[in-house]
């Protein structure tokens, strides 16, 4: 009796160990799943880095997934990758952190910057310009050189078919925009100079058919601050509009359409015009133009 006793305790402390073995992995295996899961919902990119004296000084991530992020680790690449620092800093989903490292990153010409984050993912790699030989001495008479630069995927329209405020439909790539429908258009840009910008009414953009100089359209920027400006702080990403058929138009009703060009490349180019706020309090004037690729009107 006592041997079948002690027989049944052996099975049901072996049950008992198999039962806990299977729940651990189960609760591994979720705690797996959960980390998969938020990992894919990571994406991140390097939009800047800072140059000083030959060194990476700051760098600007955006986070462009739908989870919080904690950067832990950035790597430099050239013919070999290594370890740089590691920021320990959170950036909230769809918002831009400028991360001031505190053990500047020597680099040489060619290098890429990699940001990584607690999870494993990382960002697209970053090839570093020393803006140090190209922002402070753009040309402000050809204005193709400046410290505003576009974020080329970021190029989106809203179209409007009442000529009403207020009944923007939603943002879509603006690569193939419709023809005779009032248009928005919304594009990001980040401020990589150390100087604050404002921006001001004759802030444009502008769609051109190739063949025909003359066919130009310009829609003028839908400023948010006092006077009809937008002011851009360093290191500042931000979304520029422009939906006005005129400088300081009326915001609902001076709206802009596409009237002709159905299926004919048309060149797009911004222009933008304000003054850079130095350091000491003094101002001076400041232009830049991007031209960028082609859309076509009407798909």
């Amino acid at each position: 009796m006592y041997a079948s006793l002690a027989a049944l305790l052996i099975v049901i402390t072996v049950l008992l160990i198999i039962i806990s073995v299977f729940e651990s992995r189960n609760i591994g295996f979720q705690e797996m799943k959960k980390i998969a899961d938020n990992k894919a919902q990571e994406q991140l990119s390097i939009t800047n880095a800072y140059i000083s004296n030959g060194n990476v000084v700051s760098v600007l991530i955006e986070n462009e997934g739908t989870i919080e992020l904690k950067i832990r680790a950035l790597y430099i690449k050239s013919q070999t990758t290594e370890f740089a620092t590691d920021p320990s800093v959170n950036i909230p989903p769809a918002s831009s952190k400028n991360i001031t490292l505190t053990s500047p990153i020597p680099f040489t010409p060619g290098s890429y910057l990699v940001a990584a984050t607690e999870r494993g993912t990382l960002s697209k790699e970053y090839y570093i310009l020393s803006w140090e030989k190209t922002i402070y001495n753009y040309d402000t008479e050809n204005l193709t050189i400046g410290p505003l630069r576009l974020r080329f995927e970021s190029f989106e329209y809203s179209l409007n078919y009442d000529n009403r405020p207020n009944t923007w439909g939603p943002w879509q790539p603006g690569w193939t925009p419709p023809l005779n429908v009032y248009i928005s258009w919304r594009i990001r840009v980040t401020n990589v100079g150390e100087d604050r910008i404002i921006l001001n009414n004759y802030t444009a953009l502008s769609l051109c058919r190739v063949a025909e100089p003359k066919s130009e359209i310009v829609w003028y920027i839908n400023t948010s601050k006092a006077g009809n400006t937008e002011e851009l702080l360093s290191m500042e990403t931000t979304n520029i509009f422009f939906h006005l058929s005129k400088p300081a138009g009326n915001k609902n009703s001076d709206f802009n359409a596409i009237t002709a060009g159905n299926g004919v490349s048309t060149m797009v180019f911004l222009t933008f015009f304000g003054q850079i706020t130095l350091p000491g309090g003094q101002t001076r004037s400041y232009g830049q133009t991007i031209p960028f690729e082609a859309v076509i009107p009407g798909g």
